[in-house]
């Protein structure tokens, strides 16, 4: 009998203005510890850590954006590949956009994104999503789940 006092955690102050609601508070004095750490852990805000050599790590509230890739269309039926998001993982897109621009000898541009004054996208003419995967994952080593858009890369292969 004397283990069971010890699977409870008697509810001080802190704990009951943390845990529980309104009108819990003058009912519960002690929760069971899974109780008490469930409770906790729905408490806690989503948060990420990005590392990068020789500096300090960068802790930003939330969850990490992907990487985004997108295809757009444009006049003369001509496409053109938007990358965004990049700086979040350290990368810095002026020379993503110059290692494309050599790479698939297409004009690569860096512009602000509209409504978002510290943030830019590259833009490259043509589907260059195949370059970007290999430069990504390949050579930056960055995890397929945080790129978005790479299923829309060409198919590659001879047209019927």
């Amino acid at each position: 009998m004397a283990h069971e006092m010890y699977s409870f955690v008697k509810v001080n102050p802190v704990l009951c203005d943390c845990l529980l609601n309104k009108s819990e508070q003058n009912e519960i004095s002690k929760l069971k510890w899974d109780d008490l750490v469930s409770r906790c852990l729905d408490q806690l805000q989503p948060f990420y850590q990005v590392t990068f050599a020789g500096h300090e790590p960068v802790v930003r509230k939330g969850n990490i954006d992907p990487i985004d890739i997108t295809i757009a269309q444009r006049s003369s039926n001509k496409k053109v590949t938007m990358i965004k998001n990049l700086e979040l993982y350290g990368l810095d897109p002026q020379s993503i956009a110059s290692i494309l621009q050599q790479r698939v000898q297409a004009s690569a541009t860096v512009t602000t994104l509209p409504g978002a004054k510290d943030r830019v996208q590259v833009q490259i003419q043509g589907n260059q999503i195949n370059h970007l995967a290999k430069l990504l994952l390949e050579d930056y080593k960055i995890q397929r789940k945080y790129i978005q858009g790479l299923e829309k890369a060409p198919k590659i292969g001879r047209k019927k």
